[in-house]
């Protein structure tokens, strides 16, 4: 017999007030020091939804971080594809720089988690990893390798390097705005503050790795 619509609204809600929660408390506290009693408390919600809807706390903390990883990796593989011309290849490689940026600053838990999990060495999610924020740093690979082909990168550059130096700058940026915001007054949540800092990017990397900067 079907769910009547309100029950199926009531279950959904249930399940987003849990990922809402588990986006939070994962964030906090890490997996570990999570307890399912405090994700249901947090949501709203009865304890046994937990494993209801997701199996368990692992169950929640996979979803909450394969949800993420699907729509960065969709938005990646959008951005980063081949182009014609150089002007357009440089402005796919700033959207592509301002939509990392923006993520992390609409979804700060789960970048962190994100952060925390690579840190420890992927003791959870090593298959969601694999599966969404590896192929997001291939898309990254092929991009770049695809700029040499074309002739917009040098070629002595490794395509990987590119990717990990990007990723990776772009990503201390991030985990230290709060720092930089404290000391100087700057940070990436200013939309002004948060053009300069793409625009600057764009600039720097082009002059270092574009034949015509």
């Amino acid at each position: 017999m079907p769910k009547k619509r309100g029950a199926e609204s009531a279950e959904e809600k249930s399940r987003c007030l849990l990922l809402e929660a588990g986006k939070k408390l994962f964030a906090r506290r890490g997996f570990e020091g999570t307890t399912v009693r405090d994700l249901a408390r947090t949501a709203g919600v009865n304890l046994s939804l937990v494993s209801y809807y997701f199996r368990g706390k692992e169950g929640l903390y996979r979803e909450c971080l394969e949800l993420f990883g699907q729509a960065r990796l969709e938005m990646a593989e959008k951005l980063l594809q081949p182009v014609s011309t150089l002007p357009e290849y440089r402005e796919r490689l700033k959207q592509a720089i301002q939509e990392i940026v923006a993520v992390q600053i609409e979804e700060p838990e789960i970048a962190q988690i994100v952060h925390r999990e690579i840190e420890s060495d992927l003791p959870v999610a090593a298959k969601i990893f694999e599966e969404t924020f590896l192929k997001i740093f291939q898309a990254w690979v092929k991009f770049f390798q695809h700029g040499q082909e074309k002739g917009y990168i040098h070629e002595h550059l490794d395509p990987g390097i590119l990717a990990q130096i990007l990723q990776g700058s772009l990503n201390y940026f991030v985990r230290v705005d709060s720092v930089r915001m404290r000391y100087f007054k700057h940070s990436i949540k200013d939309a002004e503050h948060r053009t300069q800092l793409v625009e600057n990017f764009v600039s720097v990397f082009s002059a270092g790795c574009f034949r015509e900067a």
